[in-house]
């Protein structure tokens, strides 16, 4: 990894670290209001922690939290999950929005706060327990945890398709520039397309079927990390497809045999531009023979020769695909920055003399560093100062809190191994998976724990609620979970691999807590 893309990743770091800390308290708060009215502390009672039955135990906790990030999470979705035909990050934006260049904000807010504010090992924790019993709950309630499976994941899941369908009206209706009509037809195009890729085996990260929703259809930061939380299938469009799919103005640079681009004799000032007043390609005659013997088309086909050098034409406009050899033609899209620095957004603004872009990521990582060294500062002097015995309870959750980026960060580094399994498992967002799959664990061994031991310390309590609460919380995600399954549900007939991925995950946390945590309290 070189120092930019360090950079990169100390940034994304810092907007995590702020986002998922929001989460955590607004996770805390927003399920103390739905329980604490049911014993008679202000707030509503509509959800309840089950210690016996017939007492809203199916209602766990944080079933109002898992609405929301699950809401938010589509609501925030990019165009490309949404099958818009425009390329924006975040479709609720306009598309010459300054926020659409801010990848690194856009990570933060679906992967650290959305993820954080959903918790899928809570909610399994919470009906395991009062399966199980202990920990006051009397067990046995096998009708409530089968319930609370059920609502949870429907719930969570209508809610992330209402964040689409409010997006979507968002784009078409409020945003200047939003979509007059649906693009259906590309939409069924897409998808049968999708379809037989899947059929075919060829839906994986190989050859990407797939495009992040974490990076929205901003190509700059993949280099740095692979997978994102939310993941849509789409087909990548390949370069000679972005061709014809981009704006008219094309940069084309000539080099003869011998020239180098940076050497002597270059001729990379020599600049054809399309559809330019001062530019000597006419968008009409716009072809050029191959490198060494591709031919050119003139009914808009795309070919390639066998040295991988090929020419395309679309709308009036021809150009070469070449890879970068001598007496090749390089073209260049405007908005596509070569590998060397597509990584690194801020040094991708700055090489290109985008000043304003520029400015506006430093701007936007300063601020949330700023912003992060305040929120730090404020959680830590209350988990010390907020020391009095009748306040463990506050303690605890300001602790939690601080213990949030670190799952939360966990779960983004796994995020990178979604789609990479071998074989016919390449589907499985394995990265998600195995981060709810830990959560889970650290949870039932944390509760066993505190069933066994029985009393506990004042500072052991807070630190097991911190863990359990912030740690756990921000390592498992819901958001994420029901945006796979969303897009996984498209596929239905023909590929199942969303109830395989649902009912498997729900069943796995499951047997899980009955053989840890039922082993820990069986024993006691």
């Amino acid at each position: 990894m070189n120092p930019g893309q360090t950079r990169e990743m100390v940034v994304v770091v810092v907007h995590l670290a702020l986002w998922s800390q929001l989460g955590v308290l607004t996770r805390i708060y927003l399920d103390r209001f739905f329980a604490d009215g049911c014993s008679g502390s202000f707030g509503v009672c509509l959800t309840s922690q089950g210690l016996r039955h017939n007492s809203l135990g199916a209602y766990f906790p944080d079933l109002a939290s898992n609405m929301l990030g699950s809401f938010i999470m589509g609501l925030l979705a990019a165009s490309a999950t949404l099958n818009l035909p425009t390329k924006k990050n975040m479709a609720i934006l306009p598309q010459d929005s300054p926020l659409q260049a801010v990848p690194e904000l856009h990570i933060g807010l679906r992967t650290g706060f959305c993820g954080s504010l959903t918790t899928f090992a809570s909610w399994e924790y919470s009906l395991v327990t009062g399966l199980i019993g202990g920990l006051g709950k009397q067990g046995g309630q096998w009708a409530e945890f089968l319930w609370g499976l059920i609502i949870g994941l429907h719930l969570s899941l209508a809610s992330y398709a209402f964040g689409e369908r409010c997006a979507l009206i968002v784009d078409r209706y409020l945003v200047p520039g939003g979509q007059v009509e649906t693009d259906l037809e590309r939409i069924e195009e897409r998808e049968r397309e999708t379809v037989e890729a899947e059929r075919r085996g060829d839906l994986g990260r190989d050859v990407r079927g797939l495009d992040m929703d974490d990076f929205g259809t901003d190509q700059r930061i993949q280099g740095l990390v692979e997978d994102g939380d939310e993941i849509t299938y789409v087909l990548r469009p390949s370069a000679q497809q972005a061709i014809q799919q981009g704006p008219a103005t094309v940069v084309i640079i000539e080099r003869q045999p011998g020239e180098t681009p940076d050497g002597p004799g270059s001729t990379a000032g020599r600049e054809l531009v399309a559809g330019q007043p001062n530019g000597q390609l006419q968008p009409s005659a716009c072809r050029f023979k191959t490198a060494r013997g591709g031919g050119s088309s003139s009914n808009g086909e795309t070919h390639e020769s066998a040295d991988g050098v090929g020419d395309v034409e679309s709308g009036g406009r021809s150009a070469e695909i070449g890879r970068g050899g001598a007496g090749s033609l390089n073209v260049v899209v405007p908005g596509q920055a070569h590998d060397g620095f597509a990584k690194v957004p801020w040094l991708r603004a700055f090489l290109l003399h985008e000043p304003e872009k520029y400015m506006l990521l430093r701007k936007t990582n300063l601020v949330i560093a700023a912003l992060l060294a305040l929120v730090l500062a404020l959680f830590i002097t209350l988990t010390v100062v907020d020391n009095r015995p009748s306040h463990a309870g506050r303690r605890a959750q300001w602790l939690a809190v601080l213990f949030g980026p670190f799952g939360c960060t966990l779960r983004w580094l796994l995020s990178k191994y979604n789609y990479k399994l071998p074989g016919k498992w390449r589907w499985l967002p394995f990265g998600t998976f195995t981060a709810n799959m830990i959560a889970c664990i650290v949870d039932y061994i944390v509760g066993g724990t505190s069933q066994k031991v029985g009393h506990l310390g004042s500072w052991a309590t807070i630190v097991l609620y911190a863990i359990r609460t912030g740690f756990c919380g921000a390592l498992s995600t819901v958001s994420t979970f029901v945006a796979e399954i969303h897009t996984q549900l498209k596929l239905v007939p023909e590929v199942l691999h969303a109830y395989t991925y649902s009912i498997g995950s729900l069943l796995t946390a499951a047997a899980l807590g009955v053989f840890i945590y039922g082993s820990m309290v069986w024993s006691t």
